[in-house]
C-alpha cells in the first residue's frame, strides 16, 4: 500500500517538473461572424446571442453582441465546439406586415 502512494506521488512530481519546463501555448481558438439581414436585404439592427448547443460538462453562459451599421456581428475566442446561434431583432425595427419578424431565441 506504501508502495503505490510514493510512485503516484513520483509521477505527479515529474508531471509537474515536465510542465513547468515546456513553454506555454495559448489554447487555439476560432471566430464565427455574419450579417443579420431582412428576406428582402435590408440591414436589420439585433443582438445575436452564442451559446453552446451541447452541454459541457460545467455552465457556460452565453455570449451576446449587437449588430452594427451593415448588420455584421462577430464572437472571437471560442474555443473548439458545437454552437447554437439565435438573434432577437431590435423592436424598432419596421416588420413587414405579412412576415413579422420571428424570436429565434425562444
Amino acid at each position: 500500500m506504501v508502495h503505490d502512494v510514493q510512485f503516484t506521488c513520483c509521477v505527479i512530481g515529474t508531471m509537474l517538473a515536465l510542465a513547468q519546463g515546456a513553454p506555454a501555448q495559448p489554447p487555439a481558438t476560432a471566430a464565427i461572424s455574419g450579417r443579420v439581414l431582412s428576406e428582402d436585404g435590408r440591414t436589420l439592427h439585433a443582438t445575436v446571442t452564442l451559446s453552446f448547443a451541447k452541454p459541457r460538462g460545467f455552465p457556460s453562459p452565453p455570449r451576446r453582441t449587437s449588430t452594427d451599421t451593415s448588420g455584421a456581428f462577430t464572437f472571437t475566442r471560442l474555443s473548439a465546439g458545437t454552437y447554437a446561434l439565435c438573434v432577437q431583432v431590435s423592436a424598432a425595427e419596421p416588420a413587414p406586415a405579412n412576415s413579422p419578424f420571428v424570436d429565434t431565441c425562444v
